[in-house]
């Protein structure tokens, strides 16, 4: 508990207590490869390496573009440890009891649905004016992982675009172990397709899908060949959870 620590993913953060490096030493935290793209996921786990349910992590990612020094920063997305966590390898998030998950669900369960208000695609920036533009990705990752296997998980995820007519549009995506989607590559975002500047989407599991996560980035581009600056933020989220849960399974510990 109280014990913050921080490590750059490129440069991982050795075990090393006497380094002077900001935050408590967390153990080894080893480099990602060259060119790496993925997530990370934190559990809370005691000496043996078994699930513990004290609920003590909380998180931001900070997002840095070397060449610029421009700077966009996130919460992590947190699911609350319950009462019936068993400590086994299989993590149980939301859902009843099956065979995988005797006990039910030992987490919450992965939000029904996320949304977002974003700029369409390609829409001016209101503040840098003519010629600017700005461009929205999404990143979105399975809530269902099995990092025994590293099989990937796979997904269907259903957008309803409403414009500030409340006309509405769709669109749908299939992830696979995780995507970075820009807005762009969908008529249904783009400015000249939805008439305003401004809109809101909803995303929800295609039936009988696991559920997901999901974080927003905005590029803005002045046009002008300036910098272009970023901004990142978490998406709301529903109350109800996937109905039959999702499952991260651990590899053997």
């Amino acid at each position: 508990m109280q014990q913050p620590t921080v490590w750059s993913v490129s440069n991982a953060r050795p075990f090393d207590p006497i380094d002077h490096q900001q935050g408590f030493d967390p153990g080894s935290v080893p480099p990602t490869a060259p060119g790496f793209q993925g997530e990370l996921r934190c559990v809370v786990v005691d000496a043996t390496g078994s699930p513990v349910g004290t609920n003590a992590l909380v998180g931001e990612a900070t997002l840095t573009t070397l060449a610029t020094g421009d700077v966009a920063k996130y919460t992590a997305i947190g699911l609350q440890a319950l009462p019936t966590l068993d400590g086994d390898a299989t993590l149980c998030l939301g859902g009843g009891v099956s065979a995988a998950c005797p006990n039910g669900a030992e987490y919450e369960g992965c939000p029904t649905s996320w949304s977002v208000d974003h700029f369409a695609d390609g829409a001016p920036d209101p503040i840098a004016g003519t010629g600017s533009a700005v461009h929205t990705h999404l990143t979105i990752v399975p809530c269902t992982e099995h990092l025994d296997t590293s099989l990937p998980t796979t997904t269907t995820v259903v957008f309803r675009v409403t414009n500030e007519f409340e006309e509405v549009f769709s669109a749908s995506l299939t992830v696979q172990c995780w995507a970075d989607m820009n807005l762009g590559n969908s008529a249904a975002f783009l400015f000249l397709t939805l008439g305003t500047p401004f809109a809101q989407v909803s995303m929800t599991p295609s039936t009988g899908n696991p559920g997901f996560a999901v974080m927003m980035q905005e590029f803005h581009n002045p046009g002008t060949g300036g910098l272009i600056g970023s901004a990142a933020a978490n998406a709301y989220t529903s109350t109800t959870t996937v109905p039959g849960g999702d499952l991260m399974v651990l590899p053997a510990f």
